[in-house]
This record gives C-alpha cells, structure tokens and sequence, in this order.
C-alpha cells in the first residue's frame, strides 16, 4: 500500500476547528470550500505538486508533507484520497 498520488491532500487547506457558524460556512462555501468532521477544507493548490501530481519540490518539502499521509489524513482529507483504498479493500473482504 502507499500513496496513489492523487494529490488530494496538497490541493486543499484543511483547518481543524469547532463547528463553523452559518455566516462562516456561507463564506467557506462561496469560495469553494466544505466542512468534514469538523475539518474546514479550502481549495488551496499547493504551488509545488505538478500538474502529474508529483511533488516538484519532493527533496525539500516541509516536514507537515513528509509525514502525509498518516491516520490523520484518513479523518481529514476529502473522500478521494486514494492512500486507504487497498485498507478498505482488505478490509471488506473479512
């Protein structure tokens, strides 16, 4: 199992907070954003993943990159993220 590269997790901010108030999510919404197990997701493409969703600054990326994904990405990342899949494949398969 590793990562897909789909590059989910490095085209969204995602910002853990209490549940956002309605005017707040009215804002989150308009700019394209969602909220996800009381995750704020913003649409903010990383400006080092490539258009092939490779890293283009892989050797020297910030140490939060490194250590995605992990279980946190599991909660917080959008449904897309392909990291799990084989886990739930396994998983379904018990």
């Amino acid at each position: 199992m590793g990562c897909k590269q789909c590059g989910e997790c490095c085209k969204w901010m995602a910002v853990s907070t209490s549940l956002p108030k309605a005017l707040d999510l009215q804002w989150i919404t308009l700019r394209g954003g969602f909220v996800k197990n009381g995750v704020v997701f913003l649409p903010c493409r990383c400006t080092a993943l490539g258009e092939d969703n490779k890293c283009k600054a892989y050797d020297s990326r910030p140490h939060i990159c490194r250590d995605t994904p992990n279980d946190m990405t599991r909660k917080m990342y959008p449904d897309c993220c392909k990291f799990f899949e084989e886990e739930v494949k396994e998983n379904a398969d018990l």
